[in-house]
Formats: structure tokens, C-alpha cells, sequence
């Protein structure tokens, strides 16, 4: 935030952000170093994020992300048994 935000954007900008950082994003993913995130918890995050926006928020009606399939990576090669 300092490097970039604080030089590039205008102070309200700044505790805009800061805001969301502190109550929205840290709360979640706070306990996570940033080179242990993975697909499977940021996923997580965007569905508790989807499920805020329709209840209390009811800024969409339903959850899109009920519906969302997550496909397997066929292109991994099965273990080799020995």
C-alpha cells in the first residue's frame, strides 16, 4: 500500500483500500503467507464473498458459484505403481 497506493492514488483511494484490507481481506486470509495461498483457499474466499452479497447485502439474488463445477486436470499423469 505505501509503495504504491499511498504515492499513486488520492488519500481517500488510500483508506478506501485500507478499509477493505483490514475488515474484508485479512480477516479471511490473513494467517496465510503469501506463497501458501492456494487455488482451493482463495476459491473459498470468493464464495464467502458471493454468499455476503446476496445475505445481508442482497446485492444478487442467488449465489452464481452454487453452480460452478471444478473439472479435474486431466493433463496430470496418474501415479506410477510399483
Amino acid at each position: 500500500m505505501e509503495e504504491y497506493v499511498d504515492l499513486k492514488l488520492e488519500p481517500n483511494t488510500y483508506y478506501n483500500y485500507e478499509g477493505v484490507i483490514k475488515n474484508h481481506i485479512l480477516p479471511h486470509l490473513g494467517k496465510y503467507k503469501v506463497k501458501s495461498l492456494t487455488t482451493h483457499v482463495l476459491q473459498q474466499f470468493i464464495n464467502l464473498s458471493l454468499n455476503h452479497a446476496v445475505y445481508p447485502y442482497k446485492y444478487i439474488k442467488e449465489n452464481p458459484m452454487h453452480y460452478v463445477e471444478l473439472l479435474k486436470d486431466k493433463s496430470r499423469k496418474p501415479p506410477v505403481k510399483i
